[in-house]
């Protein structure tokens, strides 16, 4: 699977951003887009409610590790939800064999690192089988995996918090705490 998201990520576009309708709204470099978003997450925690004592302390971690965001490999398509849910598997006389990705409606420019961390997010014994896959650089990718993990951490939660999915959130807070105290 990491080499076919590898394979994704050869579609290269000049500037990061979202797409919508078929068409990039260009944010500019990865760094742009990424503190862009991340500033959008961090406003919506706060104004669903987030513990304060969690916001503080992401912010400081995002900008410790902004740095990190200049060094992007630049902006290519990014599934941005591509886990096990969305890759068919058909079984072939060779065994299993990806035979479709799905549910690309999230899809967006960003560096391919971004897509990675959403792809193995709280899955360690499956990363390295993935990472190893894809190509992942451990110890020299490892600050931007962080910072873009926490980031769809980040996401989830708000994105539980505006369906008023209060069960959720406990368990995210957590992980939140987790990665950045």
């Amino acid at each position: 699977m990491g080499q076919i998201l590898r394979r994704i990520h050869t579609i290269r576009f000049a500037k990061c951003g979202e797409i919508s309708g078929g068409e990039l709204i260009a944010a500019g470099t990865n760094a742009d887009y990424m503190r862009g978003m991340f500033a959008q997450q961090l406003q919506d925690f706060d104004a669903l409610g987030g513990p304060a004592d969690l916001g503080d302390p992401m912010r400081r971690f995002v900008a410790q590790h902004d740095p990190a965001l200049t060094t992007s490999q630049g902006g290519v398509l990014c599934h941005n939800d591509y886990v096990d849910g969305n890759i068919h598997v058909t079984e072939t006389s060779h065994g299993w064999q990806v035979s479709g990705v799905v549910d690309v409606e999230r899809a967006v420019v960003a560096d391919p690192l971004l897509d990675v961390a959403r792809s193995t997010r709280s899955k360690s014994a499956w990363f390295a089988a993935f990472g190893a896959g894809y190509g992942v650089r451990v110890g020299v990718d490892d600050e931007l995996l962080a910072l873009y993990d926490l980031y769809h951490v980040l996401e989830l939660w708000d994105w539980f918090a505006k369906r008023n999915w209060a069960e959720q959130l406990p368990d995210l807070e957590r992980d939140i705490a987790r990665r950045v105290t």
